[in-house]
């Protein structure tokens, strides 16, 4: 795989993990997300997907725990 399309699915992740984010966590500050803390979201989600159950709301709020802001984790949609 070419470095090009390496970085093209880098960016993907990011902006649809961006985009969860923004969803999910109440007055989350995506633009305070460094590349240090985008890797810990990133390994949080990857370990909650691999239980046999995926639970959306450990999922929310595991992550919700390295968001930059006050906080919060929105339940509703």
């Amino acid at each position: 795989m070419s470095k090009k399309n390496i970085a093209e699915q880098e960016s993907k992740i990011k902006e649809s993990l961006f985009e969860f984010l923004k969803t999910h966590i109440a007055e989350a500050d995506i633009n305070l997300i460094d590349e240090i803390v985008l890797s810990y979201v990133i390994a949080v989600l990857e370990d909650v997907g691999t239980e046999p159950v995926f639970d959306i709301e450990v999922a929310i709020t595991a992550a919700s725990l390295f968001i930059p802001g006050p906080g919060g984790v929105a339940t509703s949609r």
